[in-house]
């Protein structure tokens, strides 16, 4: 009974963080890299600002160069940043501050 309890409270807490998760589509108006305090950081801003749970409502999100896949998503926007094109950029659920991770960038 008790792992019962506990595995449904984990996938609601799982399934409430993707949904809290930002997802926004079209132009990159913003793409900088940052290595304030030795964080390895590149950050984003959707041309539509979002709310994130995080507390940013600004439509800037970061990417984190130093965890999995970060350098990929980072390679995809900047790709998406110089041709002028769309994407849609997911949340991971996750803060650093008040701007949300991202999780995924696609064209």
């Amino acid at each position: 009974m008790l792992r019962k309890i506990v595995s449904v409270l984990l996938t609601t807490v799982f399934v409430s963080q993707l949904a809290s998760a930002a997802d926004v589509s079209g132009p990159l108006p913003e793409l900088w890299i940052s290595d304030t305090n030795g964080r390895n950081y590149a950050w984003l801003r959707a041309s539509t600002p979002f709310t994130s749970h995080c507390g940013a409502s600004n439509g800037y999100m970061c990417i984190a160069l130093n965890e999995p896949n970060g350098k990929e998503a980072y390679a995809m926007a900047l790709a998406a940043f110089v041709a002028g094109r769309n994407v849609t950029v997911g949340g991971s659920g996750t803060c650093d501050s008040t701007f949300e991770k991202v999780r995924y960038v696609y064209m």
